[in-house]
């Protein structure tokens, strides 16, 4: 499920103060498929976790479903690291989790344009198309635009 930033940020830039259920449903997806199209392609940028691995701060690393930043650099244990909330210990290395329920804090501002742009290019609560009285409008039903998607790269920080 989206981030209630993502959706209230949706919400808040196409002018909804009182949604209709199926203006909030349709906002409510449109969150959810942006923040999972961001950490579709954040996940393609982070390795795979590596035992007794010498890893740096800032570097990403993904296991069991989870993507790891490395917060405080060092060598990593022999075994994979039990995933729990907060900074996971791993060897010399401590790790802050990002999981299948979160976009990165930097992300959020992306996640709730994402959104806005798959909410605008629908009609009125969802619709593809209308016609009344011998006029018919179709909306344009394509996906992210490009020039979001290109902004979902590996964002380094110099520390």
């Amino acid at each position: 499920m989206a981030n209630a930033v993502t959706i209230q940020g949706v919400m808040t830039a196409v002018g909804l103060t009182s949604p209709t259920a199926a203006q909030l449903a349709y906002a409510t997806f449109c969150a959810d498929y942006a923040e999972a199209t961001i950490k579709k392609i954040r996940n393609q940028y982070a390795d795979a976790w590596v035992a007794e691995t010498l890893y740096t701060r800032g570097q990403k690393v993904n296991t069991n479903g989870y993507i790891l930043t490395c917060v405080s650099g060092g060598t990593t244990d022999a075994t994979e690291p039990t995933i729990i909330n907060g900074e996971i210990a791993d060897g010399t290395v401590t790790w802050k989790k990002y999981g299948i329920d979160s976009v990165e804090a930097m992300y959020q501002p992306l996640a709730i344009q994402m959104a806005t742009a798959l909410y605008n290019r629908q009609g009125i609560e969802g619709a593809k198309s209308f016609a009344e009285n011998g006029m018919s409008i179709t909306f344009d039903s394509s996906d992210i635009p490009r020039d979001m998607i290109k902004q979902v790269i590996p964002m380094g920080s110099v520390y």
